[in-house]
């Protein structure tokens, strides 16, 4: 069982919450597993290409390098290749029994997009939140929820569409998946690993 945050409503993204133990073990396990990078898109992607590049992988979730789904079979393609990937990645002979960490990104009312997470994944609880070098930029903030492979549809698909942004690791938080409009990011637990992925799925590379 999960512990529940005390959230405070607000426009955007933003929360306020008593100190919890699920967030500041994560928070730990994060520190350690991935030292000196921070969990975000709008972070400093610098640690990670010189700490971790060689487990790093980009793949493309439709034929052809296509962005976005047009049709009913290419939706259920994009979640296809999704959880080809996954269930890779999770090291459990039975994939769908464990339960996976969604970390998911949001802003504060400065944004447009802030308070999707609250309207699309209502049982998200509060995680972490960071600023911007740039005062004038939207603070950012993390919510954590938990699905099992099988569940995850709803939210990849939204993320295929631009309508939620997410990061996803099981409970040892060795490697990492980033989904996007198009894609996804992953790093594998070992550079053997992600060559061994990268040979498997030639097909869905990048051209370039």
């Amino acid at each position: 069982m999960h512990s529940t945050l005390r959230r405070v409503r607000r426009q955007g993204g933003e929360f306020r919450t008593s100190p919890d133990v699920d967030a500041l073990l994560l928070a730990a396990r994060w520190e350690q597993a991935w030292s000196g990078c921070a969990p975000l898109a709008a972070g400093d992607w610098k640690p990670w290409e010189e700490r971790y590049r060689s487990r790093h992988l980009r793949l493309h979730s439709l034929p052809g390098s296509k962005q976005y789904a047009d049709t009913p079979e290419e939706s259920r393609e994009i979640v296809r290749r999704h959880e080809v990937l996954l269930r890779e990645l999770i090291d459990d002979e039975d994939p769908d029994s464990v339960e996976l960490i969604v970390m998911l990104e949001d802003w504060d009312y400065r944004d447009s997009a802030g308070g999707r997470v609250r309207r699309r994944v209502p049982d998200a609880v509060p995680w972490m939140r960071w600023s911007q070098s740039d005062p004038d930029d939207p603070d950012g903030y993390y919510y954590v929820a938990y699905r099992r492979l099988r569940d995850l549809a709803p939210l990849l698909l939204l993320c295929a569409e631009e309508e939620l942004d997410f990061r996803i690791a099981d409970d040892t938080l060795r490697w990492l998946y980033i989904p996007y409009d198009g894609g996804a990011d992953l790093w594998a637990v070992t550079p053997e690993q992600a060559g061994g992925l990268r040979d498997r799925y030639a097909d869905w590379l990048p051209d370039d």
